[in-house]
């Protein structure tokens, strides 16, 4: 199996669907949905991306069968009804049934479709994220301020740039820059 392309797809899917038969049997239990039926959207929406990036679309179609049937309930806190769950059953026995056909077939054949290369997951906690998002923006918003100050040196520096060149100008006119001062006050007009 090491040269099988869909190895970490098919440990996730497994977990993912684990997962969704957990919650699926606690609804059915009636179990309060609103937190149960979170978590499940969730794990389906996790499984139809994860099925999507390896080409896998029998998988995600199911998966998205489950946010569809599941969405209603998302914020109601009241029971599943048992058609929903009877939904929830079947997409999870189609999933169970193509993760089966994927594990029986040769890595070529399992992988049609399947883009090139090696796959891992990689999972994250979602506070981590939530750092790495607040991180950002942080950055960005002093790199704004930064960008703004710059913009006001440049523009205070184009003044004075503007005022020793005039004043240069002026003063070679009249005839009074003093011998020792013209060498530096040259430099700094060529770098003007």
């Amino acid at each position: 199996m090491a040269d099988d392309p869909l190895k970490y797809f098919r440990i996730e899917t497994r977990e993912l669907a684990q997962g969704l038969s957990r919650g699926t049997l606690e609804l059915e239990k009636g179990a309060p949905s609103k937190d149960a039926v979170r978590s499940l959207l969730r794990l389906a929406h996790t499984l139809k991306g994860a099925a999507r990036v390896v080409r896998q679309p029998e998988i995600a179609e199911q998966a998205h069968a489950i946010e569809d049937a599941l969405a209603p309930f998302r914020e109601s806190g009241g029971p599943v009804p048992r058609s929903a769950i009877d939904l929830l059953l079947a997409s999870l026995d189609a999933i169970t049934a193509r993760l089966a056909s994927l594990d029986d077939a040769p890595p070529a054949e399992a992988a049609r479709g399947a883009p090139e290369g090696r796959f891992e997951t990689v999972r994250l906690e979602l506070r981590d994220m939530d750092a790495l998002f607040e991180s950002a923006g942080e950055s960005a918003t002093r790199l704004a301020a930064l960008t703004a100050r710059l913009d006001g040196l440049e523009a205070a520096w184009l003044r004075l740039q503007a005022t020793l060149s005039a004043a240069l100008r002026r003063d070679e006119a009249a005839g009074g820059i003093p011998r020792a001062l013209r060498a530096p006050l040259e430099d700094a007009r060529e770098a003007v």
